[in-house]
């Protein structure tokens, strides 16, 4: 996935509308749950408002984005294999004696490799928090807005 600052001026405007649409949609989700009903997304009266060719747009970007997720979550679980076959048992010792050996620096990087992993995964995570939190914040204002209009 490229920065923002490295996309082109269409892929800022593509990226953003799809951004404000999928926000509007979260949020009455959000409202209509607030009432005790879930409402599918495509099932919003804001989807249901969007052009046919906005909606295949919207889609596209939500498939693009969990194909992501599903990308990170497929390396993550075939580092967890890979590092459970060097450590593990299952080989018979054949390959943890060669690389984990006091003799061999491929089990000094793995283990380092290990370390920065994790290491990153918490910080990706720590900001991952921070930024919900900060939006949430937004949201809480938006939603008030919205629930005022909504009872009047």
């Amino acid at each position: 996935m490229t920065s923002f600052k490295n996309m082109t001026e269409k892929e800022k405007k593509n990226f953003l509308s799809m951004d404000l649409v999928e926000r509007i949609i979260r949020l009455e989700q959000r409202v209509s749950a607030s009432f005790g009903e879930f409402i599918p997304y495509t099932k919003t009266h804001y989807f249901k408002s969007l052009s046919k060719n906005e909606k295949i747009k919207f889609i596209e970007y939500l498939k693009k984005y969990k194909r992501r997720k599903y990308v990170l979550g497929f390396l993550f679980s075939l580092f967890v294999v890979v590092s459970f076959i060097f450590k593990g048992n299952i080989t018979g010792k054949v390959v943890s004696e060669n690389v984990f050996s006091g003799e061999s620096i491929y089990g000094t990087i793995f283990l380092i490799f290990l370390l920065f992993v994790v290491f990153l995964l918490i910080i990706l995570l720590f900001f991952k928090n921070k930024r919900e939190k900060r939006i949430k914040g937004h949201f809480k204002v938006i939603d008030k807005i919205y629930l005022r209009k909504i009872r009047k």
